[in-house]
């Protein structure tokens, strides 16, 4: 099976193998949008991601929240 490429609205392109693409096209499209910002001043972010899978949050949170 081929991999499949997308580029999801944060601008990021992979190379995702085709069983996984619906669960990483589900999340880097946005599902946990939280629309969150970091408040003035604030320099550092810390996220968890529990049960992290294949790390398309981890990418995702790392383009949302860059820093």
């Amino acid at each position: 099976m081929p991999d499949i490429r997308f580029t999801a609205k944060i601008p990021l392109t992979i190379d995702c193998p085709q069983p996984m693409e619906s669960a990483v096209r589900y999340v880097l499209e946005g599902e946990y949008e939280s629309h969150h910002d970091v408040a003035p001043g604030v320099t550092a972010l810390d996220i968890l991601d529990i049960g992290a899978n294949v790390g398309s949050f981890a990418l995702w949170a790392a383009l949302r929240w860059p820093g």
